[in-house]
């Protein structure tokens, strides 16, 4: 909703915001999200690596 300039209410909380400093709910939760992109990021990484040090091994283009 939020992407498309649209807004968010609730029946029990009224207007909920895109990005409430106030919820430690969500900022929990850009905590998590921060963490988890930073293990992909390292795995894809690992990966490429991984490939590459294969690929020398076989006498190919590293």
């Amino acid at each position: 909703m939020w992407k498309n300039n649209g807004r968010v209410f609730t029946a029990d909380q009224g207007e909920i915001l895109q990005d409430d400093p106030e919820d430690p709910m969500r900022t929990a939760m850009r905590q998590m999200m921060g963490a988890f992109s930073e293990l992909e990021h390292s795995m894809i990484v690992a990966r490429l690596r991984a490939g590459r040090k294969e690929r020398a091994v076989q006498g190919g283009y590293a």
